[in-house]
């Protein structure tokens, strides 16, 4: 039985239980062993859920460190490439040189999409040329309603989750 059937049968039989006592019946001791074993597989299932999830974190965090080298790799490698076509075009411009031609790998200079150069904080620069990113500043807003302050809008929400190990 997967989780959802054993604690769907526990809530069952629970429910079962309580409306005998309820109309004054005894259950019998098979009916109790019987919600006493749901109860025990559903423990057995969770730790089983947990020990699955624990391992599979263990995973994730190898996996989050082989991303992390290979990022470091491709940056590296990027770097690398871009040191290269620095040069090359350092080389091809004291040179003169426009393009090299090769049916393989032909190479040529190019002209870049003009981009902006700022001299000046882009706080000095008038309104209409800068951007304004508003964002909800979250820790003073729960810190103001812990605090009693009503803010319309925004309300604390507290979660809950699992917890392993």
């Amino acid at each position: 039985m997967n989780l959802y059937q054993i604690s769907k049968e526990a809530e069952e039989s629970l429910i079962r239980l309580g409306e005998m006592l309820e109309n004054g019946e005894t259950p019998s001791d098979e009916e109790v062993n019987d919600l006493l074993d749901l109860r025990g597989d559903l423990h057995d299932k969770l730790l089983n859920y947990g020990k699955f999830i624990k391992n599979n974190s263990s995973d994730i965090d190898a996996l989050d460190g082989e991303i992390r080298r290979l990022s470091a790799k491709k940056r590296a490698l990027n770097n690398l490439n871009e040191c290269l076509k620095s040069n090359m075009l350092a080389a091809m411009q004291a040179n003169d040189i426009k393009k090299v031609d090769d049916p393989i790998i032909p190479i040529r200079r190019q002209k870049s999409i003009p981009s902006v150069c700022l001299d000046i904080n882009a706080d000095r620069l008038p309104k209409e040329f800068q951007k304004m990113e508003i964002k909800a500043n979250n820790a003073a807003i729960a810190k103001a309603l812990k605090d009693g302050i009503v803010i319309d809008g925004a309300n604390l929400v507290q979660n809950e989750h699992i917890r392993i190990g």
